[in-house]
């Protein structure tokens, strides 16, 4: 973890295109990784991968909740990313508006 951490640092001391690049480097290779690993699984568990491995035994009959509250956020993201690819000049006035805001007296009269 130090060793990647001095890596890191030396390669921000060297220069930012240089850091820049070999991240780019090193993430290409981690999504290659992870494809990867995933279709190995998808092709080794065959015919019995099915949705059910991926919940626990007692709760996948039961409710659709996660399901709609999935959908719900999945909404709510892509109304803020249209908002925000309509209107890009109101984003830094949303970010002002609400940093201004402390957390603790929001909602309080």
């Amino acid at each position: 973890m130090i060793a990647a951490a001095l890596v890191i640092a030396l390669l921000n001391f060297r220069g930012v295109q240089l850091s820049a690049r070999t991240g780019t480097i090193l993430g290409t290779f981690e999504v290659v990784v992870f494809v990867a690993l995933a279709v190995w699984l998808i092709v080794k568990a065959g015919s019995g991968n099915t949705v059910f491995k991926f919940v626990a035994p007692l709760s996948y009959p039961s409710s659709d909740t996660g399901l709609v509250i999935g959908i719900w956020f999945l909404i709510g993201a892509a109304v803020l990313l249209y908002l925000y690819a309509r209107h890009p000049s109101r984003l830094p006035e949303m970010k002002r508006v609400f940093a201004d805001e402390p957390l603790a007296t929001a909602g309080k009269s």
